[in-house]
């Protein structure tokens, strides 16, 4: 009978390192909780240019229909498209937040 700790095969070691490396990995890529608390125009700030800021023909045409809809909209100061689906987050005027969404061929806006 052998004396000390008890013979782990190379496969359960391999396996529990690689488990212990998937939770690190998995703990480092879930966001922040200061980045969910951000306002969402300070995120749309951070987001790259050219997601953010289409050319000023796309921007014009957003401040047109969000006049034609009857809110205030002078000038669009950054206009981030969705992710997922087809739409805008529009900020005017440094204080209006709209949303300018497609739903199926049929555009809306919607203020926040």
């Amino acid at each position: 009978m052998k004396h000390g700790l008890p013979s782990i095969p190379a496969t359960g070691v391999y396996i529990a390192i690689m488990v212990v490396v998937v939770i690190a990995a998995i703990g480092s890529a879930t966001p922040k909780q200061e980045a969910l608390e951000q306002p969402i125009s300070q995120q749309a700030s951070e987001r790259p240019d050219n997601l953010c800021q289409p050319p000023i023909k796309k921007r014009e045409i957003a401040a047109s229909f969000i006049r034609a809809a009857g809110y205030d909209c002078v000038n669009v100061d950054t206009m981030c498209s969705y992710t997922f689906s087809e739409g805008y987050t529009v900020f005017c005027d440094h204080r209006y937040q709209f949303e300018i969404e497609n739903h199926g061929g049929k555009w809306s806006v919607r203020s926040h």
